[in-house]
C-alpha cells in the first residue's frame, strides 16, 4: 500500500527535505485522500505555504491541490508533480480540480478529519518551538552565519540601541563604559545566550569552545571575530553535520 501522506520540512525525519533556512523544520502535509484528490495543509509554518496556480501566488493553510499547480514553502518553490514522482505518493492516478476549489470548514473531500491533522502538525512543530531554548541555551551543536546575525547579532543590537537610548533620556548612561542601567541589566542577561551562541559558532568553524578565549587577547581578538562573523563553516566537521545542509 503506498503511502497517503508526505511531510515537506527542513527536519532530516521529514519525506520531503528542503536544506534553506526559510522553510521550517515541519513545514506542511500533503495527503491523498480517498477521492484521490490532494490535501495540502500548512503545519504552522514561520514563512507560510503557497499555491501558484495560474502564475497567481495564494497563502493557503488547507487546500485541494493538483498535480498541475506549483507550491512555495518559504522561498523554495517547487511543483505538486515532482512531489508525486519523488515520493510515489499518488502512484498512476490523476487529480484535477476546479480552479476555486477549497476545503470548506465542515465539508471535506474524503471527508478527513481536520481536528486530526491540525493536532498532528501541532505536535509535529513542537520541535520548532523547542528551537529557541535550544539556540539560547544549549551549548551543543553549531549554527551557521545567517542565524548568527539574523537571530542574535542584529535583534541584540537593535534592544541595547533602544535601553541605550532610555538611559540616555534618564541619565543613567555612563559614556566611558558604554553602558547605563537598563543597557546593563540587559547585558548581563543576555551573557548565558551570548556564551551559548558564541560557541556553537565556534562549533560551525570546527574550533572548541575555548576559543573564545581568545576575545580576552589583544590583536588575536580581531581573527577571532573574523572567524565567528564573516567565515562559513566548515564542511567537514567533528561537531555535526553543515546546517546549511
Amino acid at each position: 500500500m503506498k503511502k497517503q501522506k508526505i511531510i515537506i520540512g527542513r527536519a532530516t525525519t521529514c519525506d520531503i527535505v528542503l536544506g534553506d533556512m526559510t522553510v521550517s523544520r515541519i513545514h506542511a502535509e500533503l495527503e491523498l485522500l480517498e477521492n484521490k484528490k490532494l490535501l495540502l495543509t500548512d503545519c504552522h509554518s514561520s514563512q507560510g505555504t503557497f499555491l501558484i496556480r495560474n502564475g497567481i501566488g495564494e497563502k493557503v493553510k488547507q487546500q485541494i491541490v493538483s498535480e498541475h499547480d506549483q507550491l512555495q514553502f518559504g522561498s523554495i518553490k517547487i511543483s505538486v508533480r515532482e512531489l508525486l514522482k519523488e515520493t510515489g505518493l499518488h502512484g498512476q492516478n490523476k487529480v484535477t480540480v476546479k480552479p476555486k476549489e477549497k476545503v470548506q470548514n465542515h465539508q471535506v473531500a474524503g471527508q478527513v478529519n481536520q481536528d486530526k491533522i491540525k493536532k498532528e502538525c501541532l505536535t509535529d512543530n513542537k520541535e520548532e518551538k523547542e528551537s529557541f531554548s535550544t539556540l539560547f541555551f544549549s551549548l551543543d551543536g553549531r549554527i551557521p552565519r545567517s542565524t548568527f546575525w539574523l537571530k542574535y547579532m542584529l535583534p541584540y543590537l537593535v534592544i541595547y540601541i533602544v535601553l541605550a537610548v532610555i538611559d540616555i533620556a534618564t541619565g543613567s548612561f555612563d559614556y566611558s563604559i558604554g553602558y547605563g542601567t537598563y543597557s546593563a541589566i540587559f547585558t548581563l542577561l543576555a551573557i548565558i545566550p551570548t556564551l551559548a551562541i558564541g560557541v556553537k559558532r565556534c562549533h560551525d568553524r570546527n574550533k572548541p569552545g575555548w576559543f573564545l578565549l581568545m576575545s580576552f587577547i589583544p590583536l588575536l581578538n580581531l581573527w577571532m571575530l573574523v572567524e565567528l562573523w564573516f567565515l562559513k563553516g566548515t564542511s567537514k566537521n567533528r561537531y555535526g553535520p553543515d546546517p546549511l545542509l
